[in-house]
Order: C-alpha cells, then structure tokens, then sequence
C-alpha cells in the first residue's frame, strides 16, 4: 500500500460504496436474486425448467443468474420468489451507517418504488 492510499470502511452495502444511484434497490435485487438462484439450486432446476416456472425465457434466468439485473424490476423479482413459494420479505441491511443504520425489506423499497415511479 502506498502514502495515498486510503482504506474507508464499507457502509455494508457495496453498491453505496461504489456510488451507485438507488443503491438500496440494487441491493435488495441483488439479495432477491441471490435467494432466487438458491431455490432454483435446491429445487435441481435446470435454467429451462426455472424458467418454465417464472414465466420468462431461459435466457432471462441465466441473465438473473449472472446478476445482471438491470432487466428486472423489484415487482417481477418478488413475483419470481412467490413462483418459488418464497414470499416472505428479503432483509436488506446496511444502508446506513452508526446510529441512522435500519434495516429494510425489499418490500419496502418496493413499495417506494410504486409510490414514486422512476423511468427505466
């Protein structure tokens, strides 16, 4: 490590680290599609079957899969975890830090997003 360099401690969430706008909802995607690719897993799925199940193309699972989650919004990814029977909400921590740090569902960024609609 050199004299410039500077180690800042995470927020916990890399995507605020990394200065991503919505940071919270990439995160929470990301735990969603974490808990996805875990059922598919457990369940033997291959991607055509877990496709089958969620109603979207093969290629749509692979792309979920490799988190590239641009594509999908928080609704189809809850919509996917109830295809699974896995509705229970997904705990995001990390979203702030010290003494303003909470915890949030991503249902709760899903209900944000409803409230206040951003354009893809």
């Amino acid at each position: 490590m050199s004299e410039h360099d500077v180690a800042e401690p995470s927020t916990g969430n890399v995507f605020e680290d990394l200065g991503f706008p919505n940071a919270t909802e990439h995160l929470a995607k990301a735990d969603i599609a974490i808990r996805i690719s875990r059922m598919i897993d457990a369940r033997g799925l291959t991607q055509k079957q877990a496709a089958g199940t969620l109603g979207i193309r093969q290629s749509q699972v692979a792309d979920m899969l490799r988190g590239r989650l641009s594509g999908f919004s928080m609704d189809s990814l809850s919509r996917f975890l109830h295809a699974l029977n896995q509705d229970e909400p997904t705990i995001v921590s990390g979203c702030a830090t010290g003494k303003d740090r909470k915890t949030v569902t991503a249902m709760d960024v899903l209900a944000t997003e409803v409230k206040n609609p951003v354009a893809a």
